[in-house]
């Protein structure tokens, strides 16, 4: 670059261009592959999409030239592919990690089609579908991350002393297989707890016992089966199944029994929760008698009513800061100023991935708690609360009745915040129409002077 020296301005200008360019430089990439749109079809998709079976699984990283973040994740992921490389992680096929920019020609059509507007993703490519990454974007969590989503899917255990030990490191699920079973019957009940646990890579363990083996045989009873295990500390109570050849119902087997009989929410295991898109039945409740009473019989109620493998069950307590900021974020009908003793809601994720919920103060009484209330519930328009506009209004209108039921002084507050959320939102679009419609409002005020 040439910078006339007799311009102390210009040098100046110089030099913070070099900065720049400094600083936007992007160090040597010892493990990803840049891709351009025909290359992305050919390693890629061909062959995820392959008739044989596949060998190479491709991880790659959507990105755009613009985007700081994408900036920042690249020599991070860089770095996860060389520790993988280097055999820090045991068991894993070959993996290709490839950069895919949506700013190349033909790559938006791309992107739209694999990550929208949501940049960087880092997606992985396996048995005919694409897992996006969500954690944070660091070295050490994405080569952790990697490693899980494209290991084994089903691993075969053969000795007791190894499902002990699987048990004592976190949740693991087990599936017993006959010797006997025809070689069509064995094959599609493999085949659903294959897709099961592809589901599930980055949170699950699956495992397969056969028959006349050490541990299929030690455990005992008719064949197949499945089983859940983890440490004492997560209070298991796995229910009785049966239909083994149903992908669904297997499906709502696994959803359910990877949780205690009642789960009690916090912030951390909240996205778990919704992610199995079941309708979770919850009852709020802070620390007194009351509420330990009914959190009792709440938890007798579970046991008896989770069979159905229609819901989960859990406890929010409102007593708990933690439970307190999800409540005003996820939640806000239910924050403590509008409590009056324990409470029932149902909450679930909708077909858009938002939070839907229902409630209703008089779905209270815990003892009489049955699947048609929480189907009637369901139902109810008055009861459901979730983004829209609508539901916005009605949550304000729910808040004040519930607030001014409370005292005098509380039913003053509850008059007067929506009277003048009114009057701001008129005002406010005033002057919309007024920056828009300049002419006209002066016409109409200049009217109305005479």
């Amino acid at each position: 670059m040439f910078c006339p020296s007799n311009s102390r301005w210009a040098l100046s200008c110089c030099c913070l261009v070099v900065a720049w360019a400094a600083e936007d430089a992007v160090a040597p990439l010892k493990a990803l592959e840049t891709l351009t749109a025909f290359e992305f079809e050919e390693k890629v998709l061909q062959v995820v999409n392959g008739s044989e079976s596949q060998k190479v699984v491709p991880i790659v990283m959507f990105h755009q030239p613009w985007c700081e973040h994408c900036r920042n994740a690249i020599p991070e992921l860089d770095q996860a592919a060389v520790s993988i490389a280097e055999g820090k992680y045991a068991m894993l096929p070959a993996l290709k990690f490839y950069l895919f920019s949506c700013a190349e020609a033909g790559g938006k059509e791309i992107c739209d089609l694999h990550c929208g507007t949501s940049f960087p993703s880092i997606m992985v490519f396996r048995d005919g579908r694409a897992i996006k990454y969500n954690r944070p974007r660091v070295a050490n969590v994405f080569a952790w991350w990697i490693y899980r989503v494209t290991r084994p899917a089903v691993m075969e255990l053969s000795e007791k002393t190894d499902w002990d030990g699987v048990q004592q490191r976190g949740l693991a699920f087990l599936l017993r297989v006959p010797a006997k079973h025809s070689k069509v019957e064995t094959e599609l009940i493999l085949g659903n707890w294959q897709q099961l646990a592809l589901d599930s890579l980055d949170k699950l363990d699956f495992f397969v016992a056969f028959e006349g083996k050490e541990l299929a045989d030690s455990i005992g009873g008719p064949v197949p089966s499945v089983h859940v295990g983890g440490p004492a500390s997560y209070q298991l109570e796995p229910t009785a199944f049966e239909a083994l050849e149903d992908e669904e119902v297997m499906k709502e087997w696994v959803q359910i029994n990877q949780f205690e009989p009642v789960i009690a929410l916090n912030p951390y295991n909240w996205g778990d929760v919704v992610s199995t898109e079941l309708a979770a039945i919850t009852l709020l409740h802070a620390n007194d008698e009351e509420a330990a009473a009914a959190l009792k019989a709440f938890q007798l109620k579970a046991r008896e009513l989770r069979t159905g493998r229609k819901y989960l069950f859990a406890s929010l307590n409102v007593s708990d800061e933690e439970s307190r900021m999800l409540i005003s974020k996820k939640l806000p009908l239910f924050t403590p100023a509008l409590l009056q003793g324990p409470q029932m809601f149902v909450f679930q994720e909708g077909i858009d991935g938002k939070l839907v919920y229902w409630e209703d103060p008089k779905f209270n009484r815990v003892l009489d708690l049955s699947i048609l209330e929480v189907e009637s519930l369901m139902a109810s328009e008055e009861a459901k609360q979730d983004q829209s506009w609508e539901c916005w209004a009605k949550h304000i209108r729910k808040a004040s009745v519930r607030l001014g039921s409370h005292s005098p002084r509380s039913l003053a507050v509850a008059v007067a915040v929506p009277a003048l959320v009114l009057y701001l939102m008129v005002k406010s679009s005033m002057a919309l129409v007024g920056a828009l419609f300049p002419a006209a409002l002066q016409d109409a005020n200049s009217k109305k002077s005479k």
